[in-house]
């Protein structure tokens, strides 16, 4: 999804590189066919090697305290 909407709409992705997801607990196996994550191809490598999904819930705690670091 997030692939289709930096296509369609010209969004930057903001905590969603291949660190940002080998940082976040993950405990459900990946499924469906691999997509290239055109944003950052380390993203793409590092799900297929670690196979395992990210629920956005997981980053939620780290989103909040980024957003209140940046201040009104």
């Amino acid at each position: 999804m997030a692939d289709d909407v930096v296509r369609r709409f010209g969004a930057r992705p903001w905590r969603m590189s291949a660190d940002d997801y080998l940082a976040l607990p993950a405990r459900l196996p990946l499924g469906g066919r691999p997509v290239e994550a055109s944003w950052d191809p380390e993203l793409t490598a590092a799900m297929a090697q670690r196979g395992l999904a990210v629920h956005e819930e997981a980053a939620l705690p780290e989103l909040v305290h980024a957003l209140a670091e940046l201040g009104p």
